[in-house]
């Protein structure tokens, strides 16, 4: 097992404590969680402590060559689309993927309803899916549903409602002392990087001053990676979004300010237009997709696409979703 042992216990102490209620997990900060393997696309990786100050769903599946897990990992696929619709952010998290499966991971990783990270770690669950749900303050918290998505009394809905509804109590930051909260309100809370910097600069120099320097700087790492692979990833209108709110939050922050007006400079080139005008006509089709199930149809009108895409990143992204929509469909006769 090695690196996934730690992650076990975590896992399995947050299964035992689930029956006392979510007020047993306040005090129980889950540490940095070392992932086996965690890919945000095909070029950069991370952890999935990245998305601390975030609500995130990991959505935990078996899945390999046998047709009963892909139908299976079908239909927690569209439970997590009406997850996304609610604000939460979507990870899928493959047990056990062989070399295969990682690549058919990232396809679905892709899909629409996914931020685009997927985790491929020799965890053994085979039973029914996993849902965990790792918290603003970066507690993790798991629940294992069965094929009516319920355990016990609780509906899936009810397990994730406190992910829905902590985003607005991370506002008021989290930690053991008053600047703790306080800079974190204004890094997590409101995104103001620069302004939790200053409030820092002001203080005499301590241990916890130092952490929480070091807090900023990753978190500004952790943005700035983001949009970078979304860049790479062909999500070009979430990128330059995410770099002018990043541009915002570190105005006045010297040196990180010139790095995120670089993280900018590829949507600025002569053939990004062309990419940003067929990245349009690609959300509308994943649109329809979504509203339905993927079909023959839906595959031609793909290809259709492709024939007017200008070479790209975008158009990358385009003939991966495209794989998926056509093993989806092959999956889907097949039953």
């Amino acid at each position: 097992m090695g690196r996934a042992a730690p992650l076990i216990l975590v896992l399995a102490s947050a299964i035992c404590a689930q029956a006392d209620g979510w007020s047993a997990f306040a005090s129980k900060p889950a540490p940095d969680i070392a992932l086996p393997d965690v890919v945000l696309n095909d070029t950069g990786q991370g952890l999935l402590s990245d998305f601390r100050g975030r609500s995130v769903v990991v959505v935990v599946i078996a899945l390999d060559s046998h047709i009963d897990h892909w139908v299976e990992a079908e239909r927690v696929l569209r439970r997590a689309s009406h997850l996304s619709d609610r604000g939460l952010d979507i990870v899928l998290w493959l047990n056990g993927a062989s070399p295969r499966d990682d690549r058919d991971a990232r396809v679905f990783a892709r899909a629409p309803w996914f931020t685009g990270l997927v985790v491929a770690g020799p965890i053994t669950f085979t039973s029914a899916p996993q849902y965990w749900l790792m918290l603003v303050d970066g507690t993790l918290h798991g629940r294992r549903m069965n094929q009516r998505g319920t355990q016990g009394k609780g509906t899936l809905d009810r397990f994730l409602t406190p992910g829905i509804t902590s985003a607005k109590g991370v506002r008021a930051g989290w930690g053991e002392t008053r600047l703790q909260k306080q800079v974190r309100a204004l890094a997590y809370g409101h995104g103001h990087l620069a302004r939790a910097r200053t409030l820092l600069m002001r203080r005499p120099d301590s241990e916890e001053r130092r952490l929480l320097l070091d807090e900023l700087e990753d978190l500004f790492a952790r943005r700035l990676r983001r949009t970078r692979h979304d860049v790479e990833d062909g999500r070009l209108h979430r990128a330059h979004a995410s770099a002018a709110r990043l541009i915002d939050d570190v105005k006045g922050w010297e040196q990180r300010e010139d790095a995120a007006y670089e993280s900018l400079r590829p949507l600025r080139d002569p053939g990004a237009k062309a990419q940003l005008k067929f990245e349009r006509h690609l959300e509308r089709w994943l649109q329809a997709v979504r509203a339905g199930r993927p079909s023959e149809r839906h595959a031609a009108q793909l290809q259709s696409l492709l024939t007017r895409c200008p070479e790209g990143v975008v158009r990358e992204r385009a003939r991966r979703l495209l794989d998926l929509v056509q093993r989806a469909t092959k999956i889907g006769g097949n039953r």
